[in-house]
């Protein structure tokens, strides 16, 4: 197969937002209509964490006495610099990450419409 051919795959979303983050709204529009313009093809975890969850109802949820989203996003592998954000597949797409890991700004989340052969709506209000 060709290096840069789309292929046809499924892809994960996985949020890390919070309800106190600014465009905390504006991220789950875009989340959901990546999703809604792939039936089938898209899931979408949504995953409240870091400062911005502080209050919201299913911040605290742990795994080995370990906070999960908070686990997800501070690996150095993700790397998220800001919410919200993303990984899709938690897979490395270079020239659009939001430092060196797999985050992903929101802005960035329709050109995967092209990496995985699905189509996206911009949902900006």
């Amino acid at each position: 197969m060709e290096k840069n051919k789309a292929e046809n795959k499924n892809a994960v979303l996985e949020g890390f937002t919070g309800q106190a983050a600014g465009f905390d709204a504006d991220g789950h529009r875009r989340a959901d209509a990546f999703s809604t313009s792939n039936p089938g093809r898209v899931v979408v975890l949504n995953i409240h964490c870091g400062f911005y969850a502080t209050g919201t109802l299913n911040y605290n949820v742990t795994v080995d006495s370990n906070n999960y989203g908070n686990t997800l996003y501070q690996h150095p592998d993700v790397d998220l610099r800001g919410f919200p954000g993303a990984t899709i597949n938690r897979r490395l797409f270079s020239g659009t990450t939001q430092g060196t890991g797999t985050a992903q700004d929101r802005g960035t989340w329709v050109s995967f419409s092209i990496k995985f052969n699905i189509t996206c709506t911009n949902s900006t209000p």
